[in-house]
């Protein structure tokens, strides 16, 4: 039935006006949608195309927005059509109520974030949570407040901005809703193990939930899936940075052994780049063909990526899979091509982390062919990784490589200490997240 519909045609749908029970069947099937999320559940799609069949059929309405992001977002996912996805998303923006925080995190967080670079839907995120505190959905609002702050992240905000932003945010978020400050912790500790800072974050919990461990054991005995996922996640993630590769795989293990982990979210991104880079390197450690053949099907997915989605997100981080590729077959003229295009487009798209990532990869690449040039990547990756804020890892490059970096460290580890409070709140001021 959509085939039918231009974006024109849909959006004139939208009804002034609409009878109260269709208004409220739509708002009804927007919680079961939640709840179908959550349990990852096989039944989202058909509850999906069923709202929207009703909307189209009954008068479009603001709450139809939810169903028709939900439909795009399966129409991507499901059948590779991300022009389909992004114009049911597109469609959404139209007709939602724009004060609405919800379907923004739906919207956004779900959708239009393979689209748009992240710092941009972080920026939109954060309005929307003003919005929502403003009008009083405090739920949703902090949510957006989670969502925007993750994405800054990924997008290379400089952790020491963002690790001030999360000690000062979980504060207001365990005020009014413990879940979301329990999923905004494990990103704030995976920063916090980059930085080697310690806000002592866990005191928000007065004492009930201790460390992240004890985090893991309430989600599960809650069966919050979705929780026990981001901190396997987070774990991974924190092993791919310290390159220990074997934890890496566990905790990546464990993460696809969860039903959530099929339903595609802002975290599959980085899970599917840093999976394809450590399949390639440790395939060129000689554990087996069989990372070879996972590290090129990675290959094959960003290169869908960056066709249909944003070049801004998926061109560096397809150029670094390519010359890791390179480099396991010994092209080695190819490999530091692609290795020196994927640092100028992080670079060039605000991605220092990413660009950081890139000079690492190919000082050790050229370090395992005995080129003496590699010394100087090393230097470029420990200076990004600086500049990001990532203490803990340019130390590890310093240490690994024996980069002379003179006193640039030192500054770094200065500006790492936790602020005062009143320093704090100016750098939330100032700070765009």
């Amino acid at each position: 039935m959509t085939s039918k519909y231009t974006t024109a045609q849909i959006t004139n749908l939208k009804l002034k006006s609409i009878n109260d029970r269709k208004r409220d069947v739509i708002k009804i099937v927007n919680v079961l949608t939640v709840a179908c999320y959550r349990k990852a559940s096989p039944f989202l799609p058909l509850v999906a195309c069923a709202t929207v069949n009703y909307s189209l059929q009954n008068g479009v309405c603001e709450e139809s927005a939810t169903a028709f992001v939900v439909y795009g977002y399966f129409q991507i996912f499901l059948t590779d059509n991300f022009e389909e996805g992004r114009r049911w998303g597109d469609i959404a923006k139209k007709i939602m109520a724009p004060n609405s925080a919800f379907t923004s995190i739906v919207l956004y967080g779900y959708l239009l974030f393979l689209f748009m670079p992240h710092r941009e839907v972080a920026s939109i995120l954060m309005e929307a949570y003003e919005t929502g505190m403003m009008v009083g959905d405090v739920d949703n609002a902090m949510h957006c407040l989670f969502l925007s702050m993750r994405l800054s992240f990924m997008g290379g905000c400089k952790l020491s901005v963002l690790s001030k932003s999360y000690a000062y945010s979980l504060r207001k978020m365990a005020k009014y809703t413990r879940e979301c400050a329990k999923n905004t912790i494990v990103d704030a500790l995976y920063v916090e193990g980059l930085t080697g800072s310690d806000n002592r974050l866990f005191a928000v919990f007065d004492g009930i939930i201790q460390d992240e461990n004890f985090l893991l054991a309430d989600a599960k005995h809650n069966t919050h899936t979705h929780l026990v996922e981001s901190i396997y996640m987070g774990r991974f993630f924190s092993a791919f940075w310290r390159e220990d590769y074997d934890e890496a795989d566990k905790w990546y293990d464990l993460a696809a052994s969860l039903p959530s982990f099929k339903m595609p979210k802002i975290g599959l991104i980085y899970l599917t780049f840093y999976r394809g880079l450590i399949a390639f390197q440790r395939y060129r450690d000689g554990d087996g063909e069989e990372w070879l053949d996972e590290g090129a099907k990675t290959l094959e997915r960003m290169q869908v990526w960056n066709t249909k989605a944003s070049k801004a997100i998926f061109e560096n981080k397809l150029y670094l899979l390519e010359s890791e590729h390179y480099a396991c077959n010994c092209n080695i003229v190819a490999a530091n091509e692609s290795y020196e295009l994927s640092a100028k487009t992080a670079r060039d798209n605000g991605l220092v982390h990413e660009q950081g990532l890139a000079y690492e990869l190919c000082g050790k690449f050229l370090s395992s062919i005995g080129d003496i040039d590699s010394l100087h990547f090393f230097q470029k990756a420990h200076s990004c990784y600086v500049s990001w804020g990532a203490v803990v890892k340019a130390e590890q490059i310093r240490k690994d490589w024996n980069v002379d970096v003179g006193g640039n460290l030192t500054m770094s580890l200065s500006s790492s200490h936790p602020p005062t409070k009143h320093g704090l709140e100016e750098e939330e001021e100032k700070a765009t997240i």
